[in-house]
């Protein structure tokens, strides 16, 4: 049975901007095209009434796919809240991944 979503947890200091890439392959290691799948990538911040944040999700090449948001972008999510994130293949809408989203604070105002 398929064990999705895969459990990945992320650490960040605020104020920081964010980045993660995965490479796709199949079981003989061959590079899988992504590309037509509308994958989704978002940040569900502790504190309600703070919208989610919506993740860029860029194709780098066959198979290779990043998540990124500017420190901007982050900026509402509040140092050491028990912030959520996913990837979603918005073609199915099945989580792929998804797990905690840790947010230090910047060490230069702590």
């Amino acid at each position: 049975s398929d064990a999705r979503p895969f459990v990945q947890h992320h650490e960040m200091r605020f104020g920081d901007d964010f980045a993660h890439t995965w490479t796709f392959t199949d079981s003989a290691g061959v590079l899988v095209d992504v590309s037509a799948w509308g994958i989704v990538g978002r940040v569900d911040p502790e504190l309600a009434g703070v919208g989610s944040v919506a993740l860029t999700v860029t194709h780098v090449s066959t198979g290779v796919v990043e998540f990124s948001a500017t420190a901007a972008e982050l900026a509402g999510l509040a140092a050491g809240g028990k912030h959520w994130w996913e990837f979603v293949r918005g073609s199915t809408n099945e989580t792929y991944f998804a797990g905690k989203f840790k947010v230090f604070a910047d060490m230069a105002s702590a």
